[in-house]
């Protein structure tokens, strides 16, 4: 059986901080913006969740803990579509990887099935 990649996301959260310097980051649907709590609603700009500065970085509001480190999302499972659609390992993971954090990340192989 191949041997698998598994990429340990809430030790990066490059996706969720971008290095370009906007106001506002992921796009949020009238679908997805019913189902985000009330205070994460209230903040949302032209569409888009804000992005807030921490550490000296710009990232998602809704992301916490330390960049390359341990991160979580306060909103993970009510997500904006946007990011159910951001797969860890793909190109866009890497270049975010190199780009925000300076280097890929060590990747763990992932047990396999048995």
């Amino acid at each position: 059986m191949p041997e698998t990649t598994q990429f340990d996301c809430v030790s990066c959260g490059a996706c969720c901080a971008p290095a370009e310097n906007w106001l506002t980051y992921v796009e949020v649907t009238s679908r997805d913006y019913s189902r985000l709590p009330l205070r994460y609603r209230l903040r949302v700009l032209n569409g888009e969740l804000p992005l807030r500065e921490r550490d000296g970085a710009r990232r998602c509001i809704a992301l916490r803990g330390q960049l390359g480190e341990k991160v979580a999302c306060d909103i993970y499972r009510l997500r904006p579509d946007a990011c159910r659609r951001f797969e860890a390992g793909s190109p866009h993971c890497h270049a975010a990887r190199r780009e925000i954090l300076g280097v890929p990340l060590p990747v763990r192989a992932a047990p396999e099935m048995v």
